[in-house]
């Protein structure tokens, strides 16, 4: 299952090459959340498609309004569970889209529905 969500870039970490031909980095967004409004999102491509890092880094900067779609990964290691978010595309925005808000009538049931 995918997932998306909407902010501007906070950081971008520094490109990590592995030995394998591998090349990684870190990069956070802040939503206009009021409560979690962090998200810190991996991005790890392959030897094959390593340069997909590198344009990330040449077409998105600290201040970037973007889009990111992305996957939930956990993972068990002795005992303790770790979980990323995987990054597998990002779209420039010209602005973010107002959120709207949630209220608790909005998932109340209509109360002349009730049989009581």
């Amino acid at each position: 299952m995918s997932y998306k969500v909407n902010g501007k870039i906070d950081q971008i970490s520094e490109i990590k090459i592995h030995d394998n031909g591998a090349k990684s980095l870190d990069f956070i967004l802040k939503t206009e959340e009021q409560y979690n409004n962090l998200y810190v999102f991996n991005m790890y491509k392959g030897a094959n498609y390593a340069d997909s890092v590198d344009k990330f880094v040449q077409y998105n900067k600290v201040g970037d309004l973007v889009a990111v779609e992305f996957n939930v990964n956990s993972r068990e290691w002795q005992g303790k569970y770790f979980t990323n978010l995987t990054s597998w595309r990002v779209d420039k925005l010209d602005s973010l889209p107002k959120q709207e808000a949630v209220t608790a009538e909005a998932f109340a049931p209509d109360r002349e529905d009730l049989p009581f």
